[in-house]
């Protein structure tokens, strides 16, 4: 009798093409490259994609009709932001990158999950609202960056609300 070897689907990662709605990342904390896709942390649950994060991003945005090229460009147009842009999905879920944002050790953070901030060491313990901790290489100064610019584009958004 001949054995037959098969490879189970059941710890594989799926697509991300197969979600539309972008309220299950409201409570997304971070996101990192992994060896099968990407990880993302969520409050309550850590979901994998065979995407990277980089086609995760863009993927958000196309849900909010745009990609992130487009935005990336309009960005450094309106604010002659070159490096390190914040990326604006919505009012729940708005990433920073860590480092360049097609570095494969990049971590994108959701802004709004951060409840603290805690500089020791040259490194910075980034402290999310449902208490997980996360740890970069970068300073507070960095993150307050971020934060500037972040304020700047969601009042540019809401002047155009108004227009």
């Amino acid at each position: 009798m001949e054995e037959s070897c098969y490879i189970s689907n059941i710890n594989q990662p799926k697509t991300i093409k197969s979600t539309y709605d972008l309220r299950i990342y409201q409570n997304l904390n971070y996101m990192i490259n992994s060896s099968l896709g990407s990880t993302l942390f969520l409050e309550n649950e850590v979901i994998n994609y065979r995407e990277r994060i980089l086609y995760v991003v863009d993927y958000m945005l196309k849900l909010n009709l745009s990609n992130l090229d487009a935005y990336l460009n309009s960005v450094k147009i309106i604010f002659n932001y070159k490096y390190n842009i914040p990326v604006y999905i919505n009012d729940k879920i708005i990433l920073i990158s860590i480092r360049n944002i097609k570095d494969y050790n990049n971590i994108w953070i959701n802004y709004i999950n951060i409840e603290k901030l805690v500089y020791s060491n040259n490194k910075t313990n980034i402290i999310f609202k449902n208490g997980e901790k996360l740890e970069i290489n970068r300073s507070i100064n960095y993150l307050k960056g971020q934060e500037d610019k972040i304020i700047n584009i969601k009042n540019y958004l809401k002047k155009l609300k108004y227009w």
